[in-house]
């Protein structure tokens, strides 16, 4: 077969899907379903391999640390400081039933923080987030703060503790002083906002909480768990009727954009997954060292997406082994993209409760290791300016499902396919390594493998990498909104 004639059959997609070999015949041997093609080429499985190791020894390494798990502690501590400054907001609501609900989960929060003081004051000098929660602590218990962990505070070099320090040495302050030193506080993590409460406090504010503390927006509240429902009946009603065709076998697959490959054409798709892994690794690198004084972080994003997309663009251009692969060839076109679209929300639908489900189970049995974060959402809680937010949601909304669905679904599911001659093996592995490359750790590993292998199936079913976009777009954008909604 000629060059040319290879690169019209890898983007016609005219060559009719086998997913699973076929059973061999009564007699003789089985034909190969699977095209041959002398050679291999290993450059890419190496590079590839290199890129994600590394990704995975990053994350994995963040997630069992010694500082990370003393960071959970820490992380836990301040979502119960967090509590009581939300109960102390509630305890000046006019009616007395909530008032006096909320103090009482003030008093059970004291008592739970009350219990961690020996475990922070154990812990090393060089801690001085546990020394910032013990002042916190101290004060919030009406006790005055260590002596010791203002010094250590005053020692540090870093202007924010040296702050923190002043406000706590203080035996009073005045109001103009409590508003020029909570100024140079940031508002992220909770800690720095109860600090800001109680320096207040010590400027004779007995009413500070409600300067800092907002209450939760209750319409907002009740919206998202109509929503939550209305998704769950949704995704029942979708999964039923999904299982229904299956069992009936009425369920029709057009199998994966890219089929019949042979090794060699396998270890192309590597290649290209390799190109396309390290042009983000690098642009996102690159990203960050653009001077901050030109490129706030919506410019900074807006080069990565402008970088990656036309780098993807320009590799289509690139021959590897004497054969192109284009983005229509991994199933990116507008053919069909209505229903595609459609294909997406349903698999969204379907998916997100089952992965909701698995993040919690994951969590419960892996609960000795620090909670599950990822940088995004640190990013949206630590501020809640358009500045922040809408950088992040393009980022993981927009970019994350372009790329990922390309390496993972576009390319590596079609090559573990082949080197492994079923399309189970592909969806394991491709699901498995999508799930692992995430820096939230080990505790969501079950809930990403299974977006992973949604995304495969919505790829295999309708031969198109569109629906497995649109569906990875939307569990993102749902995950961010609860995000944003839960620390505004």
């Amino acid at each position: 077969m000629s060059q040319e004639s290879e690169e019209q059959t890898w983007s016609a997609g005219a060559v009719p899907p086998i997913l699973i070999p076929p059973a061999p015949p009564i007699t003789g041997p089985a034909p190969d379903p699977y095209p041959e093609e002398k050679g291999r080429y290993f450059t890419g499985w190496i590079a590839l391999g290199l890129l994600i190791l590394l990704t995975i020894l990053s994350s994995f390494g963040e997630s069992v640390s010694p500082s990370s798990v003393s960071a959970l502690t820490h992380e836990d501590l301040q979502d119960v400081v967090q509590s009581v400054l939300q109960n102390r907001e509630a305890t000046f609501n006019r009616r007395s039933r909530t008032a006096e609900a909320a103090k009482k989960q003030v008093a059970i929060s004291l008592k739970r923080l009350e219990k961690e003081l020996p475990k922070l004051a154990a812990a090393k000098p060089t801690d001085l987030m546990a020394r910032k929660l013990a002042a916190v602590i101290e004060t919030e218990l009406g006790k005055p703060v260590d002596q010791t962990i203002i010094r250590i505070l005053q020692g540090s070099n870093k202007p924010v503790d040296r702050v923190i320090a002043e406000i706590y040495s203080a035996k009073s302050l005045s109001m103009s002083q409590a508003k020029n030193l909570t100024a140079l506080l940031p508002d992220y993590p909770p800690v720095y906002k109860a600090i800001k409460v109680q320096a207040y406090q010590r400027a004779g504010d007995n009413r500070a909480v409600l300067r800092f503390v907002h209450p939760q927006n209750s319409s907002l509240t009740s919206l998202a768990g109509i929503g939550g429902i209305i998704v769950l009946v949704l995704g029942y009603m979708f999964g039923a009727q999904y299982l229904r065709q299956y069992q009936n076998g009425t369920l029709r697959y057009l199998g994966l954009p890219l089929n019949r490959i042979t090794l060699l054409d396998a270890d192309r798709l590597a290649v290209r997954a390799a190109q396309i892994f390290a042009l983000y690794l690098g642009m996102e690198t690159g990203a960050s060292f653009l001077p901050k004084d030109l490129f706030n972080n919506f410019l900074r994003i807006m080069v990565v997406i402008v970088g990656m997309a036309s780098g993807v663009i320009l590799l289509q251009n690139n021959t590897i082994e004497g054969k192109k692969i284009s983005l229509a060839s991994m199933g990116v076109n507008a053919r069909n993209w209505k229903n595609h679209v459609g294909f997406g929300v349903i698999g969204f639908l379907i998916e997100f409760p089952i992965a909701m489900a698995l993040a919690a189970f994951g969590t419960a049995i892996f609960a000795f290791l620090p909670k599950a974060t990822h940088p995004a959402s640190e990013a949206i809680a630590r501020d809640h300016s358009l500045g922040t937010v809408v950088p992040v949601m393009l980022l993981g909304c927009v970019l994350a499902p372009f790329w990922e669905e390309l390496v993972f679904r576009g390319l590596l599911l079609p090559a573990f396919t082949r080197m492994f001659k079923g399309i189970r093996p592909g969806i394991f592995l491709s699901s498995f390594l999508f799930a692992s490359m995430h820096p939230q750790g080990i505790s969501l590993w079950f809930s990403l493998a299974a977006v992973g292998a949604a995304s495969c199936l919505l790829s295999i079913q309708t031969k198109s990498l569109i629906p497995s976009m649109v569906m990875h777009c939307l569990h993102n954008l749902t995950v961010f909104t609860i995000a944003l909604m839960y620390q505004s």
